[in-house]
């Protein structure tokens, strides 16, 4: 049987000027919400230059939801550079390479609206550092990560952080 045909529709450009909200740098993965618009992140916009979250319409109505480095040393994260997952609850969830209470990078939860909630302080540790992809959730309800920097001589960890953000590591890469 002969495939049909698809038909591809340019939603959206991204500026290439950081003067934008929506940065230079690529989007991160993309989850469509239960509201049918679609969430991602940029790792370098906004007037901090560290990464922010978007809505898109299915039109290509674009929207930023949350600014990340708003909290002093940049407590909420910074460097969202993975994207984001829908969470069975309806929530997005993500990673930032950076910020958080040791500057090592952050699991959060955010609503679509943009309240966004870290769950977990990556310590540059056995836990690594600077996870770059999207928390997923598991069947069981928790959420895994992997974290891939060096910072603390190790390569990374792959870890389980539950809704409430307790992390467990379940493979230390050293």
């Amino acid at each position: 049987a002969l495939a049909s045909a698809q038909t591809y529709t340019k939603l959206y450009t991204w500026p290439e000027d950081t003067r934008n909200d929506t940065g230079i740098g690529l989007a991160g993965i993309m989850a469509q919400g239960q509201d049918g618009n679609l969430y991602g992140t940029i790792g370098d916009d906004n007037a901090n230059a560290a990464g922010s979250a978007f809505q898109m319409t299915t039109a290509g109505k674009f929207t930023r939801i949350y600014a990340f480095c708003q909290l002093t040393t940049c407590a909420d994260g910074s460097g969202p550079w993975g994207g984001l997952s829908l969470g069975k609850d309806g929530n997005l969830y993500g990673t930032t390479t950076g910020g958080g209470t040791v500057r090592a990078g952050t699991a959060f939860r955010m609503t679509p609206t943009g309240t966004l909630v870290t769950l977990f302080n990556y310590d540059n540790k056995t836990d690594g550092a600077a996870p770059w992809y999207p928390l997923l959730q598991g069947v069981d309800g928790n959420f895994y990560a992997a974290s891939t920097s060096v910072y603390a001589g190790d390569y990374g960890a792959f870890s389980k952080i539950t809704a409430t953000g307790t992390q467990k590591t379940l493979v230390d890469f050293n």
